[in-house]
């Protein structure tokens, strides 16, 4: 879950980059979902759910073309 996608793709609410490392550091292969819970006090004609899903896969496709922090591989 999600809330809110600052415009560089970062979100202060969640540790991205650290659930991924954790991830990466245990090998998980599964599926990595994507829920934008920011509905519930958005104005919506200001936020397009669609484009905040978009963008946080995205973030998330870039994290998993890291490395994860600290990783000297």
């Amino acid at each position: 879950k999600f809330y809110e996608l600052e415009a560089d793709g970062s979100d202060a609410s969640v540790p991205h980059r650290e659930l991924f490392d954790v991830l990466q550091e245990g090998n998980y292969e599964g599926f990595v979902s994507s829920e934008w819970e920011a509905h519930a006090w958005a104005d919506m004609d200001d936020a397009d759910g669609f484009e905040m899903v978009r963008r946080h896969q995205e973030l998330y496709r870039a994290l998993l073309a890291q490395q994860p922090a600290g990783s000297t591989t």
